[in-house]
């Protein structure tokens, strides 16, 4: 669904993100690009085994899930109608997981779990400096990190400990674990996202779960 003024419009596809003016979505083993002003269809690309998308004015990444594997893709899209070549980011197997990706104009953020340790990873697209191109912003050897998301120098995420969920805002790149915004000790907090005003995140509940969007002052 997009959500502004006037009525709900649908989407074909799933998994949508917003970023840049445009709209992304998953359809069909592709990634369809439109514009966020009418959702003219301005790009298309292949993705097969996509399961997240984030998108941004020069940047598109997804996550994608093969054979027990996680595999995060990115392309380069300021001409969504002449799209650069896949740039791999990395892969995960096992029990390591990659989280879905959040993306603010060339600046990517996801998560990245495994038995031993939960880390919060920020990429830089197109660094020309590809040493400094990637760095753990956030971790933890005993509680879980997930569902970051990135909006200029802030970095909205979920911090998973035993007596509670808490959603958090941080700055990008600073120290501690920044300000809770949100603490629930019954079911699950989950995907977020973050705009100038406000933080959001999606509340499950139940073993068959009820989801709820939460939105909060940050």
């Amino acid at each position: 669904m997009l959500q502004r003024q006037g009525p709900d419009v649908v989407i074909q596809g799933h998994d949508p993100a917003a970023g840049g003016g445009r709209v992304a979505t998953i359809l069909s083993g592709e990634i369809v690009l439109m514009s966020a002003v009418n959702l003219d269809v301005i790009g298309r690309l292949p993705a097969p085994d996509a399961d997240a998308v984030a998108v941004s004015r020069h940047w598109v990444v997804w996550r994608a899930r093969r054979n027990g594997h996680d595999f995060l893709r990115a392309r380069n899209v300021a001409d969504p109608s002449r799209p650069g070549p896949e740039h791999s980011l990395g892969k995960a197997g096992g029990a390591a997981q990659l989280g879905r990706p959040s993306l603010d104009d060339n600046r990517l953020v996801y998560a990245r779990a495994t038995r031993h340790e939960n880390r919060i990873v920020k990429r830089l697209l197109g660094a020309k400096r590809k040493k400094r191109a990637k760095v753990t912003v956030m971790r933890s050897d005993v509680e879980g990190l997930s569902n970051p998301s990135v909006q200029g120098g802030a970095l909205l995420y979920v911090r998973h400990t035993r007596r509670a969920d808490r959603l958090k805002l941080a700055r990008l790149g600073g120290r501690g674990t920044g300000r809770t915004l949100l603490s629930r000790s019954g079911g699950t907090l989950w995907s977020t996202a973050l705009s100038q005003k406000r933080a959001y995140v999606t509340l499950l509940h139940g073993t068959r779960p009820r989801q709820r969007i939460l939105s909060v002052g940050r």
